[in-house]
């Protein structure tokens, strides 16, 4: 409606007389005034609309690449680690205590604690090879060694058994899996004191391992006057 009323005054101010059109203009004169503000305040209204979508917007994408950098300042921290635990692992061996040789668990198997790894004989993997971790704790050994996989069998796999010792302390015992990632030492005897919290470590008697990796602390001590031999379980680190 006010644009056709718009569109009349239009043309009688430009198809009619001079006293017409100056007629006609004083009374239009206050209406046209008022339709003109109008008009301003809704230009200025829709300005507001859309520059108020164009900031939500412009804040959609501030926050999309906050979280992107967010994310990507996560992962160099990842990789930061990750670079800190090789450096730690070639400082060790850099000292002639080990030849390394790197690997990365690929798989486990569901019912024993046996792991996969993505390196095999092609890579210079042997059957019996000690594996530990970046930490220098002792994990197990290969049981199995295919041309680009082998097995690692945990030392806390059902049944297996390794020679160990009690750090700082002049006892050698075995430590033998249980499965679930549980481990305990035994045949140490009577007469020696083991302590909670004593910290287990590898001996090289067995031949597998190298001397004085970590291996776990001791918990829950079996001591019975009546046995030849105490023991205890031990938490694997």
């Amino acid at each position: 409606m006010a644009v056709l009323l718009l569109a009349g005054v239009l043309a009688l101010l430009n198809l009619g007389t001079d006293n017409v059109r100056g007629t006609v203009s004083s009374l239009f004169s206050p209406l046209q005034s008022l339709l003109w503000r109008a008009g301003q305040a809704a230009s200025s209204f829709t300005e507001g609309v859309f520059l108020g979508v164009e900031l939500q917007q412009r804040v959609r994408e501030l926050e999309a690449e906050n979280l992107a950098l967010s994310q990507e300042i996560l992962s160099l921290k990842e990789a930061k680690k990750e670079n800190d635990r090789f450096r730690e692992a070639m400082g060790a061996a850099s000292q002639g205590e080990f030849d390394m040789l790197f690997a990365e668990i690929i798989g486990k198997e569901i019912e024993r604690d046996v792991l996969l790894v993505n390196k095999g004989t092609a890579d210079g993997v042997k059957k019996g090879m000690p594996v530990i971790t970046q930490s220098r704790v002792a994990a197990g050994s290969i049981g199995e060694a295919f041309e680009h996989t082998s097995k690692v069998l945990l030392l806390s796999l059902s049944d297996s058994s390794s020679d160990v010792k009690i750090q700082g302390k002049e006892m050698i015992g075995v430590l033998t899996g249980q499965g679930r990632y549980r481990a305990r030492l035994d045949f140490i005897p009577q007469a020696q004191e083991l302590l909670e919290g004593d910290v287990v470590v590898t001996s090289a008697l067995g031949g597998v391992f190298p001397n004085n990796l970590l291996v776990g602390e001791l918990r829950n001590i079996d001591k019975s006057d009546l046995a030849a031999f105490q023991g205890g379980e031990v938490e694997l680190f």
